[in-house]
């Protein structure tokens, strides 16, 4: 057993098992301060807290240097550091029982001896590899602790020190235990590796040996002739090898072993004494193979692959390799040996036909396939769609720039994106405009990705071409068309009205069915219209156009009405009223317009004012606005706002691998899971970025917002899944409350983000609060 090795991977466990120490060193030290801020002189406490810092930041480091010297170094010496920090931390941890156990009341005194005593018990799992480890951090403290209690007098306390010895002698039995069976798991480790080396050796020796198993027939052959007794170890050794062996006299099989016979499907023994016809599934091949063994003269090896036949009539691919043991007679004295290629012959049979899949693809393609060198000239363009999209040969273009072709008005443009392309930017859906054989031009969509070796070096790009003229001639005859429509409905959008309000009549200037969807006709009775307007709405267009009669005047509305088909419609109607030579009025005319999209486009305007539009979230605009009246409403109910910033860990990852569209994706994913761990009354906004706030209103009690932070973290655990490939994200997040941490909605988003980054420093995926 190798010791040094054995040190090595301990050392290595006793780094990596030490992990959780520095958190407990961090937090165990500041519960403590807690429990004694005002029994003692906070100078003291925070002297000695600030000490026991120094020293973890100082482990820390330690820690970090291992890790990038990779575990290089002599591991005793590692070992010897360690057990130095751990000893400073111990000494350090002699303070309490020194300084702040005398004179304490008993309550104190027990939290310094829990929180001792659970210093301890960690140290045992945590130290587990390295005895002296675990000594030189418990043991000061321990003993210092029982000795001021002993020292403290009365029957209860010697009692609570004995306790105190007791729990140590168990502690270093329990530690004893682990360590022991750590260095037995360990050293059990390194001795099956050892075996798992030799057991490769002996593989490597068994393969050479089977290698020169064919030689040694031979030998095994002519000493059978010598030595009759051998002939049951060679047919054992005959019988063991991987490969079939025949011997041939005259092109009778003359023996064989059981190998072969597996092979062909024969049982023992019935290839013996048979024509080395039987072997070959022709006689064309049968006399191929005569020929050649008849080259075996002068002890060459002859090599060759052969169809060989198994009984049922199936055929077998087998390597061959033949040596004649009687080189004046090779056709009458022969050994051959045989291996199943079968498999290899599929293999190679399947990726012929899948190459002539993919290159029948590639040729025939409507989509153009290309690929450029660094230098942008081609390299490849696919024949069936070059001749399509280019009118030419795809030789009369590579070897050529491909900006030889780029239309005048794109080439400064293309040019850009290349250079972006081998900076190793994948870029889609990319429009274009090249030059045709013929001078004319053709309209493009261009997908385009690097081409890397295999050190990751751009060496060119590739992609395809998808010729869109005939589609981009149709979008502009359709918007042709469009636009023809769209000046004929404003020729004639408004329709004319004319109301008799005595008799009731509706009077409509054309048919107004594309307008309220009513198939009565132009001539209908108002009260009918009146019972189409939305019941919302009429009691104030009633009001308005009852206001106009009354006053022989003018009304404006915008109503919304319910079509035959059930649709709502908004309408925007303007009416005067006509009079008689008396001053009576008796008629109202005017003209409606739909205004259903006028209104949809305000409320989609209104909306994307306030939303951010990839994932649908409020924006900054809106956040602010929201934030205000949290704030606003805590003022009133004196209660708390809870901030967060949520910022996407390891984002940069998908955009990089799959490209912005893919990053977006995995943006409106992640919204949605966040949205789910929120209530209705909370906000949720896309700060920019992969970042989001969460303004919690009507905060009781800072715990909430710490369940919240947990439920997103939670959330965003699974993998997203983009493109066939999984992402693991995870979220760093910020948390300040109004008006613990600030006086204003400002400040706590401010000091949210502070708390956003500082989380992040702490190994992200985490969340914390600001000036905690």
């Amino acid at each position: 057993m190798n010791e040094e090795r054995l040190a090595a991977v301990r050392v290595a466990a006793l780094y990596r098992l030490a992990r959780p120490a520095y958190f407990a060193a961090a937090i165990n030290p500041a519960l403590l301060l807690l429990v004694l801020w005002g029994a003692f002189p906070a100078p003291h406490l925070l002297a000695w807290f600030g000490l026991l810092a120094a020293v973890t930041f100082a482990r820390l480091g330690l820690a970090r240097a291992y890790t990038i010297a990779g575990s290089a170094g002599a591991p005793r010496r590692w070992e010897m550091r360690f057990v130095a920090g751990t000893a400073a931390a111990g000494l350090l941890w002699v303070v309490p029982s020194l300084l702040f156990l005398p004179g304490s009341d008993p309550l104190l005194q027990l939290a310094i001896v829990f929180v001792i005593g659970g210093n301890i018990i960690g140290a045992a799992a945590v130290y587990a590899p390295s005895a002296a480890a675990f000594y030189g951090f418990s043991a000061l403290p321990y003993l210092a602790a029982v000795l001021q209690l002993a020292l403290q007098g009365g029957r209860t306390y010697a009692l609570l020190a004995l306790m105190v010895a007791v729990f140590g002698a168990v502690m270093v039995g329990v530690f004893r235990g682990i360590h022991s069976g750590i260095v037995r798991t360990l050293r059990t480790e390194i001795e099956n590796e050892t075996l798992h080396g030799r057991l490769a050796e002996n593989e490597a020796q068994l393969h050479e040996s089977l290698q020169a198993a064919l030689g040694r027939v031979e030998e095994l052959r002519r000493a059978q002739e010598a030595y009759g007794q051998l002939a049951a170890q060679e047919k054992l050794m005959l019988d063991t090898l991987p490969v079939g062996v025949v011997f041939f006299s005259g092109r009778v099989i003359v023996r064989c072993n059981q190998r072969l016979e597996q092979m062909l499907g024969y049982g023992r023994g019935e290839l013996v004494g048979k024509s080395s016809r039987m072997l070959y599934p022709s006689d064309a091949i049968w006399n191929e193979a005569g020929e050649r063994y008849k080259l075996l003269a002068g002890g060459e090896v002859l090599e060759g692959e052969f169809k060989l036949r198994r009984k049922d009539g199936a055929e077998l691919w087998c390597h061959s390799v033949g040596r004649a043991l009687d080189p004046k007679s090779p056709e009458t004295s022969t050994i051959v040996t045989y291996s199943d290629t079968s498999e290899r012959h599929q293999a190679e049979r399947a990726l012929r036909k899948s190459e002539a899949m993919y290159r029948n693809l590639v040729e025939t393609s409507n989509d153009l396939i290309w690929s450029v060198d660094p230098g942008g000239r081609w390299t490849y363009l696919s024949p069936a769609a070059t001749q399509r999209i280019y009118g030419c040969e795809p030789r009369e273009m590579v070897g050529h720039e491909f900006r030889d072709i780029l239309a005048q008005e794109v080439t400064d443009r293309d040019l850009a994106v290349f250079r972006r392309i081998l900076e190793g930017e994948s870029v889609f859906d990319y429009q274009t405009r090249h030059k045709r054989g013929d001078g004319s031009h053709v309209d493009l969509s261009f997908n385009a990705v690097p081409l890397r070796d295999a050190r990751g070096a751009v060496i060119g790009a590739t992609g395809t071409a998808r010729d869109v003229t005939a589609e981009k001639a149709a979008a502009a005859a359709q918007y042709e068309n469009v636009e023809k429509l769209r000046l004929a409905v404003d020729a004639a959008e408004l329709t004319y009205w004319e109301w008799e309000r005595d008799t009731d009549q509706l009077h409509w200037g054309r048919d107004p069915s594309s307008l309220v969807g009513s198939a009565g006709g132009r001539d209908t009775r108002w009260s009918e219209y009146l019972a189409i307007v939305h019941p919302d709405d009429r009691d104030r267009y009633l009001a308005t156009v009852n206001a106009a009669w009354e006053q022989a005047g003018t009304c404006s509305n915008e109503y919304r009405v319910i079509r035959s088909d059930g649709r709502v419609a908004w309408l925007s109607s303007h009416g005067k009223t006509l009079a008689d030579g008396a001053g009576k009025v008796y008629r109202m005319i005017g003209v409606s317009q739909d205004i259903t999209e006028r209104k949809r486009q305000e409320e989609e305007a209104r909306f994307l004012a306030y939303h951010d539009t990839l994932t649908g979230l409020p924006n900054r605009r809106l956040l602010d606005d929201r934030l205000r009246q949290a704030v606003f409403l805590a003022q009133r109910r004196d209660t708390r706002v809870a901030v967060m910033v949520v910022d996407l860990d390891h984002f940069k990852q998908v955009n990089d691998a799959l490209g912005h569209r893919a990053g977006d994706a995995v943006l409106r994913e992640a919204s949605h899971r966040i949205a789910g761990c929120v209530r209705k009354a909370d906000t949720l906004a896309r700060h920019g970025g992969d970042e989001f706030v969460v303004v919690i209103p009507d905060l009781h009690q800072d715990a909430d917002s710490q369940v919240v932070a947990e439920k997103i973290l939670r959330a965003l655990e699974p993998p997203f899944q983009v493109d066939g490939r999984d992402f693991t994200i995870g979220a760093s997040i910020g948390i300040s409350l109004y008006p613990t941490d600030a006086g204003d909605g400002e400040g706590v988003l401010r000091n949210a983000d502070v708390a956003m980054y500082r989380a992040k420093q702490l190994g992200r995926n985490n969340y914390r609060f600001y000036g905690r």
